[in-house]
């Protein structure tokens, strides 16, 4: 993909063919490990909110929650991998749609010289609640 190229990556149609996307690339046991650990051992975003970090690697998988009527659904979770290896994670819609026009603009993250900076913001109302992300 040429440098000043958006991409029509579409996070969602990976998500619908396996329920699961990665930026991790790999196929050696390692690189498994680094995933499985990620998707595992993840702290939750809100407690970046407010920090300026440098984002590294993206995963996305579904998962089954019960939602506030007790019902289990499936929503797509969101894990930030950052360049100091901590791993956050949460099932915002807000933190999605940033990491597709993150994937979409600046590419795969393997491709980036550097980790991307970015500031991990909390918006909504008292009722409504996300998680963003915002280019440093």
């Amino acid at each position: 993909m040429a440098s000043n190229e958006i991409s029509s990556v579409n996070v969602a149609a990976n998500l619908q063919a396996s329920g699961f996307y990665s930026t991790i690339k790999g196929t050696t046991l390692e690189d498994k490990k680094t995933v499985y650990q990620a998707v595992n051992g993840s702290d939750s975003v809100a407690d970046l909110v407010g920090s300026v970090v440098g984002l590294k690697h993206i995963i996305v998988q579904e998962v089954e929650i019960t939602s506030e009527d007790n019902e289990v659904i499936t929503v797509p979770r969101t894990t930030l991998v950052l360049d100091d290896g901590k791993v956050y994670s949460a099932t915002s819609k807000g933190l999605l749609n940033s990491v597709r026009n993150i994937i979409s603009i600046f590419g795969d993250p393997n491709e980036w010289e550097q980790p991307l900076t970015v500031k991990v913001v909390e918006k909504g109302t008292k009722m409504r609640r996300f998680y963003s992300l915002e280019v440093a």
